[in-house]
């Protein structure tokens, strides 16, 4: 009876033992702060404390195989590559953001056989999710919205899911951040338990021009004190590039009253902006601001020069609003005018967006206020600096 006991009992131990050691070869410890479990795909990040502040499932389009060092052998202490053959990469990258933050580069790579790369993060009932932007069924904490996949495009709330201002940018109340990078083909969708990233290319949104391979890039970022943490981000990629001047523009836009003439192109004149600083000073502001001044200071939208007819004397109202204490904004929007002289100029340049699926020289043509016809400028085409 005691051998059979002790058969079984070595048969326990034997058996736990190698389910144990089963997980150990599964779960693995990346950076001191991340376990990615390699069969399941699941990941948590922890903070300093000890705790889980980041659960996502990783590669929903993955089969279940285990994947493997990547075979360039480019792992070094910062950098973690993992291949599923024939399938994607992962390459992993973490790095200090000050003292208090530290940041995980996730970049998978598809290398054939899937056409969407999809990572997936878990909501909690101790965390609450901002950022991106209005969405379709909430305005402020995005964890009580709903949508399926869609383009993370700009749109009209109630007839898309999400609003016309957006950053790819997404933070917790317990400390985690999420950035995604700009050249991803990014698609969400949004639940009471989980957001979901997806790279995909498709036929509308996001149109595979060169032929790259699919990536889903972002970065997550982890500290202990939020605030601290959204304050650094959004520091970084505000001010980055700006000069003094810059700073200083910026500041008197945030302190200082902003006044707008809100007329027609007809009515909007010289005399009309003098009465404006004329009556402003009879208000007696100690700071006067800036006059706003829409974009019916051209003659057509898109001239970039004043309308001569009813600005010609412009140059000395300006340094008159200057004397008496005002600062001048002239609107600048990227549409133009069929009807402009920029517009032949700017198709010849090829400035503009143009038609998809047609010859790049033909521009897309929309309507903006009260143009009939308009081209939009790329904003990617590096001559706009130089000309425009």
């Amino acid at each position: 009876m005691e051998t059979v006991i002790t058969y079984i009992l070595l048969l326990l131990t034997f058996s736990s033992s190698k389910a144990l050691d089963s997980k150990n070869s599964t779960q693995k410890t990346y950076f001191e702060k991340i376990e990615l479990n390699h069969e399941t795909r699941t990941m948590k990040i922890f903070n300093t404390k000890g705790e889980d502040i980041v659960n996502a499932r990783l590669g929903h389009t993955l089969d279940e195989m285990k994947p493997q060092s990547c075979p360039t052998g480019n792992q070094s202490p910062g950098h973690i590559c993992l291949e599923w053959e024939r399938k994607a990469r992962l390459d992993l990258h973490a790095y200090e953001l000050n003292t208090t933050a530290k940041c995980y580069n996730f970049k998978w790579t598809a290398l054939g056989g899937i056409d969407s790369l999809i990572d997936c993060f878990q909501f909690s009932d101790k965390e609450h999710w901002y950022g991106g932007g209005q969405n379709v069924k909430s305005s402020f904490h995005f964890d009580k919205g709903f949508h399926k996949y869609s383009p993370f495009i700009t749109g009209r709330i109630g007839d898309n899911n999400w609003g016309n201002l957006l950053k790819r940018y997404f933070i917790s109340s317990r400390g985690a951040a999420l950035l995604v990078d700009d050249l991803s083909p990014l698609h969400t969708s949004l639940n009471e338990k989980q957001f979901c990233l997806k790279a995909q290319y498709d036929d509308f949104a996001f149109v595979n021009h060169v032929r790259r391979n699919l990536e889903l890039n972002y970065t997550i970022c982890t500290s202990s004190n939020t605030a601290i943490l959204h304050s650094k981000l959004i520091e970084d990629a505000m001010w980055e590039g700006l000069k003094k001047q810059d700073f200083e523009n910026i500041d008197t836009l945030i302190t200082e009253p902003i006044w707008e003439i809100t007329t027609n192109a007809a009515a909007l004149n010289e005399e009309k902006i003098s009465n404006l600083g004329t009556d402003i000073i009879q208000l007696g502001f100690l700071k006067l601001g800036h006059i706003f001044i829409n974009e019916f200071w051209q003659k057509r939208i898109g001239d970039f020069t004043m309308d001569p007819a009813r600005f010609s004397k412009f140059e000395n109202l300006i340094h008159v609003l200057h004397r008496r204490g005002f600062k001048i904004i002239l609107t600048i929007q990227p549409f133009i005018s069929t009807e402009s002289s920029s517009f032949i100029d700017a198709v010849k340049k090829e400035l503009l967006i143009s038609e998809r699926s047609c010859d790049h020289r033909i521009p897309a043509l929309t309507r903006y206020k009260s143009l009939q016809a308009a081209g939009v400028l790329d904003p990617t085409k590096l001559e706009h600096s130089n000309g425009y």
